[in-house]
């Protein structure tokens, strides 16, 4: 193997290793943020559609729960009055 080869064949090796493990965040670290993003992102989503079913519960609850109010008021004055 020629010097010139050799050379060439460290640099390659070098720029691949740097590539993976040098700098300020190395290639594996910027794979692990990508995996958090990505577990984050559906955790937003899950989020979201949990937001969006109690929006519709309190919405009904609005709807419906001041005459359920009555009701059990009702049937509380009956039952205690009986």
């Amino acid at each position: 193997m020629s010097f010139w080869r050799l050379v060439a064949l460290l640099l390659i090796v070098g720029g691949i290793g740097f590539g993976l493990w040098g700098g300020l965040y190395s290639t594996l670290d910027w794979w692990k943020l990508k995996r958090r993003v990505a577990d984050e992102e559906k955790a937003i989503v899950r989020l979201e559609a949990e937001i969006d079913s109690l929006t519709a519960w309190a919405a009904a609850l609005e709807i419906f729960g001041a005459a359920a109010g009555r009701v059990g008021a009702r049937s509380w004055r009956s039952s205690s009055a009986g």
